[in-house]
């Protein structure tokens, strides 16, 4: 009887520690999560400053591009009307146009 009564003890120590296990794996399961998470939003803000970086850098030179063509062709270019009135030289619009890369 005492052996029976020492493996049934075992067996509970045993279950014990499988327990104690798995609530720690759990909680490093949920971290891993959390610390997944918390870079998924790094990623997401890094690429946005990215993008908004990228997208200033050719707004200049669009500007500077827009503000030639004004100078060449200085008409508001307001309205569709306006633009069937003024024949603008395409000739002298196209050296100001960056070469795409």
């Amino acid at each position: 009887m005492r052996i029976v009564t020492d493996c049934i003890q075992f067996i509970k120590t045993l279950m014990g520690e499988i327990s104690l296990a798995s609530s720690r794996q759990a909680e490093m399961i949920t971290s891993v999560g959390d610390g997944i998470r918390d870079i998924s939003r790094v990623v997401q803000a890094n690429s946005a400053a990215v993008e908004s970086a990228v997208i200033s850098k050719k707004a200049i030179p669009l500007n500077d591009l827009l503000k030639q063509f004004r100078n060449l062709c200085p008409l508001k270019l307001r309205t569709q009307q306006s633009l069937k009135l003024y024949k603008c030289e395409w000739s002298a619009v196209m050296p100001l146009i960056p070469a795409r890369r």
